[in-house]
């Protein structure tokens, strides 16, 4: 884990040393008070040696000012050094997480990696910065200070190195407690975000059906959780912390008590006596150093072992190592033997096999759950297959780079999502560098011009948080737009048109008829009418592809197929 960390210090490595070394030499400053103590007891005041005393007097000042100085470089320069590490894992975490498939999300609460991403790095800067540099400097002025110490008296410094070793231990043993807390306590901020997420995605849902006070105990119930891990967090700093006053203040007394002791049997002089005091507060600010690092470190190793098990998540879908650009693929797709699963033990497909011509309009048809969508999936690999071969214009796709890939594919779906922002933002989807010709070009072919030159601030009009300010055909013709901009020679159609009211329905299929011109589409649907047209229907049932022909001759020879379009006219007759 050292390893991993250290790797965020490299591009800072300048700023690093400064901070060190600044901090080494406030130490090393700090140190002078007790030497110009013992001197002044001992040798200068006895004699009356006032001008020497001033003198010692003002460069004590001139060191201070310095020491100012460095204190504010260390403040100033070592948060930054914090924040840069912070900002820089925070987004490779957020680049690892793009590279994630379909099916990591499946598996994962989007509150909770939503908290990974923020709340957990939330106090890796404040560990990054202070870490190593106190943990350098309370060391060093620790062992100095020792040295010293055992230089005047090995008694006075046996007490002290027993007592340290006591906080030390203490204080390990307190840390190796609360990084465990903490991780359960971001876990529980994970869970709250997950709920709220949800909670406000769903507010119409929540309100339509009444649901505000179930939600309410929920989320109370997460809030609950995270209260009780917060105490059991509070009573162990509330116990750490008391012990750790007790004992620094208990030295104190041990050593006047010892050392007047000493001085009064003349085993060591009186400015020795007056440095060995000032000593045992020097020795009582690198524990104070570390007690600081101590309270920090449990959230902030929490917080880097969360990112690290993210991290060390391996993309399920890569390029492999011999994997190649392409600028333009035909649409002849072909499945070999294609076996797939979403759990283990439960294959969707075990050897599917399927050719498809460029150019053609396919249909997929089947009862919920059969695979269509999942077919469809494989493709642009959402999810990656398990056993057989998939290739576009003869080539794995395995072979071909996933960006690549997939900027020959264009999907649209029935759950359109839209980002919060423009319509020419969501438009630009498609091709960021389309220019403003093109976008109005790619309206119009959508039928969304009409619309978008009704709005006050045209293509500039803010559509909301998922389009909320759109409705459903309005939706649909904006992605429409982004694949007329994109303008893939593959497309999926999955159940495009099935959430749209009869004229929506009508309007939009135009739309895409349009869009479907010269490309191999692939279309899910369960309206009949919106497949009766394709080039060949394909009827699938759990296991895989069980019969393909036109719609007359699937009437006659296909009884699944004919259940279906039966029942969907049932349905319309009633």
């Amino acid at each position: 884990m050292l390893k991993q960390a250290l790797k965020y210090y490299k591009p800072y490595q300048a700023l690093f040393i400064i901070d060190l070394l600044c901090a080494v030499a406030v130490a090393i400053i700090e140190l002078l008070f007790p030497y110009a103590i013992s001197h002044i007891v001992d040798e200068l005041l006895p004699m009356g040696k006032w001008i020497e005393m001033i003198k010692i007097g003002v460069l004590l000042l001139i060191a201070y000012i310095f020491n100012t100085f460095l204190y504010m470089v260390i403040d100033y320069w070592g948060e930054k050094l914090g924040m840069y590490i912070e900002n820089d894992m925070r987004n490779d975490l957020f680049t690892h997480l793009q590279k994630m498939s379909y099916r990591f999300f499946d598996n994962n609460k989007t509150g909770q990696l939503i908290a990974r991403v923020s709340n957990d790095l939330h106090q890796i800067g404040t560990v990054a910065h202070y870490a190593p540099e106190q943990l350098i400097v309370a060391s060093s002025m620790l062992i100095t200070t020792v040295i010293i110490m055992f230089s005047i008296s090995k008694l006075l410094a046996g007490l002290i190195l027993l007592n340290v070793g006591l906080l030390l231990g203490i204080n390990i043993n307190f840390t190796k407690k609360m990084v465990n807390t903490s991780r359960e306590l971001f876990g529980n901020v994970g869970e709250m975000a997950a709920q709220l997420e949800e909670n406000f995605a769903g507010i119409r849902v929540v309100q339509a059906y009444s649901y505000e006070e179930q939600q309410r105990k929920s989320f109370q119930d997460i809030t609950l959780e995270y209260c009780s891990k917060q105490q059991e967090g509070f009573k162990r700093v509330a116990v750490c912390n008391g012990i750790t006053y007790y004992v620094t203040k208990l030295l104190p007394v041990l050593i006047i008590l010892t050392g007047g002791w000493l001085t009064l049997h003349q085993e060591i002089s009186e400015g020795q006596f007056f440095s060995f005091i000032l000593l045992t507060n020097m020795v009582l600010k690198p524990i104070e150093m570390i007690s600081n690092f101590v309270a920090r470190y449990p959230k902030g190793i929490a917080g880097f072992k969360n990112f690290m098990e993210i991290m060390q998540i391996e993309p399920e879908i890569a390029d492999a190592q011999d994997a190649v650009e392409v600028d333009k693929l035909k649409g002849e797709i072909e499945f070999s033997n294609v076996a797939f699963s979403y759990d283990e033990g439960k294959p969707v497909f075990s050897q599917l096999s399927l050719e498809i011509k460029e150019g053609e309009t396919i249909a997929f048809v089947g009862s919920s759950g059969a695979g269509k969508s999942t077919i469809c999936n494989l493709i642009p690999r959402f999810y990656e297959i398990e056993k057989g071969q998939i290739k576009i214009q003869g080539m794995d796709i395995k072979k071909i780079k996933l960006s690549s890939l997939r900027k020959q594919i264009g999907v649209v779906a029935q759950d359109v999502f839209l980002f919060s922002g423009t319509i020419e933002e969501n438009i630009r989807f498609g091709k960021p560098e389309a220019s403003e010709e093109e976008l109005w070009e790619a309206a119009k072919k959508a039928m969304l011009y009409d619309f978008i030159q009704g709005q006050p601030k045209g293509m500039k009009t803010v559509i909301g948080e998922r389009g909320i300010k759109l409705s459903g055909g309005q939706k649909q013709r904006l992605s429409i737009a982004r694949m007329f901009l994109k303008n893939p020679p593959i497309l999926i159609l999955d159940e495009a048109t099935s959430a749209l009211d009869a004229e929506n329905e009508m309007e939009i299929h135009k739309a895409l008829k349009q869009l479907s011109l010269g490309r191999t589409t692939l279309l899910i649907a369960h309206r009949f009418s919106t497949i009766r047209d394709a080039n060949r229907i394909i009827v699938v049932d759990a296991g895989g592809k069980i019969e393909e022909g036109s719609h007359d001759t699937l009437m006659q020879s296909n009884i699944t197929y004919k259940k279906l379009y039966q029942l969907q006219q049932n349905g319309k007759a009633s």
